[in-house]
């Protein structure tokens, strides 16, 4: 779960991978029309679309969860519209682009060959990203380098023998379809195997490191404490202003389910604070009655690896965690993340 902090901003790694692997399908789009007189135009109809995408998935959240900017403009670098605002900007994206090529600046066949070169090389590039970071399983490389192979193979496609053309492009679609299916195959094998034996660690799948804090009110909390219940369990700070704009949401998720199929346990970054008061003032400030506890020497945060704040995992009634997400969450994504309706 690699983040950093980027002033108020937390940037995930995922987010900032998803950047640089749209920068290489660009750079791809770009050498797939060089020295042609279309470049100028598919380039430009594709930064337009990319923007449209962005402005659109993240001000889409006012659309499908208004709650949720109720700090108006500072809520926005945090929240975004989710998988439906993600559908609405692919939507409105593949209108500007049918538009652009509509108005015939350049070929149809221009778009649709250029872009294809950047979408697949992106993937390409955002596979090579995650399983450098260590986000990948080794069965997965398989689908990863036939997204490779699948890019390469489509670059030799300028060759201008029909014959050729044709072959490779059928070679094209076979190694997606091949990509995708051992994708997923290596995916649900990854899933299997960890539920049979999942073992102490941090990646999905695995039990959960077990520690035990005090938490405000002097008791002792262990988060084995909670087996049986699914356990939200969020690391944050005072002075961090996304784990401002996230605790309302952590508030309202634990007042619906805290009593019934899960519960929040918050661990304070104490190390970072100023003192034990400063937290226990801004608790007061907001509001909150889930149990909180106090990583005095830090060592919990450094056992879970957290690098930016705020950090959630979401472990199963079995002690198994489901989910990790590096950032502020919104009510809706708290619950989809427990698996509660």
């Amino acid at each position: 779960m690699m983040a950093v902090n980027v002033g108020p901003v937390v940037l995930q790694w995922s987010t900032l991978a998803a950047l640089l692997a749209a920068l290489a399908g660009y750079v791809a789009l770009r050498l797939r029309l060089r020295n042609t007189a279309e470049a100028a135009p598919v380039a430009s109809a594709a930064s337009t679309a990319l923007l449209i995408w962005l402005l659109v998935w993240k001000l889409s959240v006012y659309i499908f969860d208004p709650s949720a900017v109720q700090d108006g403009f500072r809520s926005l670098l945090y929240f975004n519209g989710g998988v439906q605002g993600a559908i609405l900007a692919s939507v409105l994206a593949v209108l500007c682009l049918a538009y652009a090529a509509w108005r015939g600046r350049a070929s149809r066949h221009a778009y649709i060959d250029s872009l294809l070169a950047a979408i697949l090389s992106g993937c390409a590039a955002y596979g090579l990203l995650q399983f450098a970071a260590g986000e990948g399983h080794r069965l997965t490389t398989g689908g990863m380098t036939l997204w490779c192979a699948a890019a390469a193979l489509y670059g030799l496609t300028r060759l201008r023998f029909s014959p050729i053309r044709q072959s490779l492009q059928l070679a094209l679609v076979a190694a997606i379809g091949a990509s995708l299916l051992w994708t997923a195959a290596a995916n649900g094998w990854e899933r299997t195997s960890a539920a049979a034996a999942p073992g102490v660690g941090l990646k999905k799948g695995q039990l959960a490191p077990d520690f035990e804090l005090e938490s405000l009110d002097g008791e002792r909390i262990r988060l084995s404490d909670y087996r049986g219940r699914t356990v939200v369990l969020n690391f944050w700070a005072t002075w961090c202003p996304p784990c401002q704009a996230e605790m309302p949401y952590l508030q309202r998720f634990y007042a619906d389910f805290g009593m019934e199929d899960a519960v929040v346990l918050g661990v304070n970054a104490t190390t970072t604070e100023v003192s034990r008061v400063v937290v226990k003032a801004w608790v007061r400030e907001w509001g909150l009655t889930f149990p909180i506890v106090y990583d005095g020497e830090g060592e919990v945060g450094q056992t879970y690896r957290v690098t930016a704040y705020p950090a959630t995992y979401i472990i199963g009634p079995d002690g198994v965690i489901r989910q990790k997400h590096q950032g502020p969450l919104n009510y809706e994504q708290l619950k989809q993340a427990a698996g509660l309706k």
